[in-house]
């Protein structure tokens, strides 16, 4: 053990009694004196160490107790965020902060609800910073402000749009919504599409002159169709029409796939039921026709094969999100936290128990 000088020892005395003074000096009404005296040599490196567990317990609690504005709801392969000096490794589950640094790693694919219910899915190498969520029910000044610094997105507004308070950034121009599922890709050209939501239907989105706010184009069926694109290099750029390439016509589907598996997995988590509408179609069925053979089902003739399709997708959703529980129960319960852990094993049995039994086989 290190030796203590008695210099130490005395520095720690006049610290601490210090300490004690301002404390009198400051607090009114607390007639008491605090007198800590160190008679052993070997007690001083403890109470250093606990001072600086101290420190840190309270630093923790001040970054637990920032308020999440949203989280991650899907995630393959690897995804970070940078928070303040730190970069963190997330996991489904983890909680998204105003100011955070989002990226995706190489074939990787990441998927966020944030309070509003606006989601968002990121595709291999994307990054994006959430500079600003501001979200309330009740409230009046309810604003997103979210940049895109590279890669491709699509995402779903949410109830912050209807107001006209979201805007998302980018290094062309900033777009301005109020609804529909916009596909953007940030490079070299960044270039603006439009997908059909999960009912089928199709809206619009502006783009507005970054230093202005003026706007320089409208992206919607009658502008740009299903097979083509706006796209900009520069802010000074009057936005054009362009064919998609063949590469981006084959990723759409695969792009749509995924936002709409983050939705599943999100309105599962919350709750929300297929017959409530807004619900995904099948793969390949994005203008929401019947599959081929389904047509003219009478009623009281049993499920369609579409409602079949849609619940197997939120039974999935559901057992994947039950696994994630449990994998997270676990990793609490070996570092000591038994409560968290407990708790974590309840929500992840009530998603089980929303479904027939076994529809996850030996999960729980």
């Amino acid at each position: 053990m290190r030796c203590i000088s008695p210099q130490h020892l005395d520095f720690g005395r006049r610290s601490i009694f210090l300490h004690a003074q301002n404390s009198r000096t400051n607090v009114r009404n607390r007639h008491f004196a605090f007198t800590f005296f160190i008679g052993n040599n070997t007690v001083w490196p403890f109470i250093h160490a606990l001072l600086i567990l101290i420190a840190l317990s309270i630093v923790n609690t001040a970054q637990a107790q920032a308020q999440a504005i949203g989280q991650v709801e899907t995630l393959r392969g690897t995804a970070t965020a940078t928070r303040g000096n730190s970069n963190l490794n997330l996991r489904v589950g983890d909680p998204i902060l105003s100011g955070d640094s989002v990226q995706t790693g190489q074939a990787s694919t990441l998927g966020i609800t944030f309070l509003d219910q606006t989601v968002f899915s990121l595709a291999a190498n994307a990054k994006m910073v959430i500079n600003d969520l501001v979200y309330s029910p009740q409230g009046s000044g309810n604003n997103m402000a979210i940049e895109l610094v590279q890669g491709t997105f699509v995402f779903l507004a949410g109830k912050i749009a209807p107001t006209g308070n979201m805007i998302i950034d980018t290094r062309v121009a900033q777009i301005g919504i109020r609804g529909t599922l916009p596909w953007i890709t940030v490079g070299d050209t960044t270039s603006f599409a439009i997908l059909s939501e999960r009912d089928g239907k199709t809206g619009e989105y502006f783009l507005l002159q970054k230093a202005t706010g003026n706007v320089i184009g409208t992206v919607n069926l009658s502008t740009v169709g299903t097979r083509q694109k706006l796209v900009m290099n520069s802010p000074e750029d009057v936005p054009r029409t362009v064919d998609k390439t063949p590469e981006e016509l084959a990723a759409e589907q695969r792009f749509r796939d995924q936002i709409f598996e983050t939705l599943n997995v999100r309105d599962t988590r919350l709750g929300i039921a297929p017959d409530q509408g807004n619900q995904s179609p099948p793969p390949g069925n994005q203008g929401g026709n019947p599959p081929p053979g389904d047509q003219g089902a009478e009623p009281g003739s049993g499920p369609s094969n579409a409602d079949i399709l849609n619940q197997a997708n939120a039974v999935v959703a559901a057992c994947a999100q039950a696994q994630t529980k449990i994998n997270r129960a676990l990793q609490h319960y070996y570092q000591g936290n038994s409560t968290q852990s407990q708790q974590l094993l309840l929500e992840a049995r009530d998603e089980v128990n929303r479904w027939p039994p076994r529809s996850c086989g030996n999960l729980l």
